[in-house]
């Protein structure tokens, strides 16, 4: 038996979808997986019959009884996907697990049609891997039966040395402008530093506290969180119900922050809540201002402490661990016809 997983190619560098399939992919090598490459392409300009042909290639070392995990969504259409998993289905005794990084139909509300179809699609598999539990009870509502594994939170493999952190009453945010907003209209006491190129639409002088510094690769956008907080907010935007979303999928750049040694400050009811309380690792809040309101009232002596606790519970992102946990109970539960797991700690 053979072990398979997707991974996705031909995106920009700088897109979120490419870098999480890789590292999971990356991963997923470290304990033997070999990978499927999927290429980024425009399917329209396919026929049916030359999609099956190039999915043929893809998955030409596939064998009978072997298991595969397969990333989802390619970002190559539903049509893609669909085909994918019924090729890979008609290989005898086989085992396929989805790994769902995002969900098309709650993530953008044009897609809200294709609800049904995921979830028949899902179904094919012998479990599945979902962001969190309340993705869990939001599918599961909608008919999903197939056997659940929780991720609980994303990883961010990296071995960088950490300097120790400055205190400094200023956020950190990792996203673009267009999807979130917000960051344009930023008026608060404590500085916003953005890792994004600056909007043609932004006004520095009634924003004088938002600085952005440009889009930056892994070591580079590491080695500059050197203190303060990393901010993760989200809000409905056109098409978007971000914030809503954010109570079901998991935040990549929460991960980033922690595992550059920093504490998070989040909205409230976003799905890593209970993690972010638990350990000490930052703060949920309602509002912007609640954020600006509890950075302007600490101290070096408060954030010391709250950098220990990141510090404890960081080496866990950095290596691998809910990643290489999520794949093996999946293996479990797609061989040992195991019940569904929700536990991810």
């Amino acid at each position: 038996m053979k072990m398979h997983i997707t991974n996705i190619y031909g995106q920009s560098p700088r897109s979120t979808a490419m870098i999480s399939q890789n590292m999971v992919a990356s991963v997923a090598r470290g304990l033997g997986f070999k990978e499927i490459g999927i290429y980024s392409y425009p399917i329209k300009t396919d026929t049916y019959q030359e999609m099956s042909k190039r999915i043929d290639g893809m998955i030409a070392s596939v064998s009978f009884g072997d298991f595969v995990v397969i990333q989802l969504p390619s970002w190559n259409g539903t049509e893609f996907d669909e085909l994918l998993i019924k090729k890979l289905k008609s290989y005898r005794r086989i085992r396929i697990v989805v790994f769902v990084h995002d969900f098309i139909p709650l993530m953008f509300q044009n897609n809200a049609y294709l609800m049904d179809k995921h979830i028949e699609l899902f179904n094919l598999s012998d479990a599945i891997i979902l962001p969190s539990q309340a993705m869990a009870d939001k599918l599961t509502s909608h008919g999903l039966k197939t056997r659940i594994i929780i991720q609980g939170m994303w990883d961010h493999p990296h071995n960088i040395d950490i300097i120790p952190k400055k205190f400094a009453k200023k956020f950190f945010f990792a996203g673009s402008p267009t999807r979130f907003p917000f960051v344009k209209n930023w008026n608060f006491s404590n500085r916003l530093e953005v890792f994004s190129d600056q909007p043609a639409d932004f006004e520095s002088k009634n924003n004088l506290n938002v600085m952005f510094t440009g889009w930056k690769n892994d070591f580079s956008l590491l080695d500059a969180l050197i203190g303060g907080f990393g901010l993760v907010w989200s809000e409905n935007i056109s098409n978007q119900a971000e914030k809503e979303y954010s109570h079901l999928n998991i935040s990549y750049k929460l991960s980033t922050y922690i595992s550059a040694g920093i504490p998070v400050i989040a909205n409230r009811g976003i799905s890593l809540q209970k993690i972010i309380e638990d350990n000490k690792i930052g703060f949920v809040v309602s509002s912007l201002s609640e954020a600006n309101e509890i950075v302007n009232n600490f101290s070096a002596e408060k954030y010391s402490e709250i950098i220990k606790n990141v510090e404890n519970f960081a080496p866990l992102l950095r290596t691998g661990y809910f990643t290489k946990k999520a794949l093996i109970n999946s293996m479990g539960a797609a061989f040992m016809k195991k019940e569904a797991h929700y536990d991810y700690l």
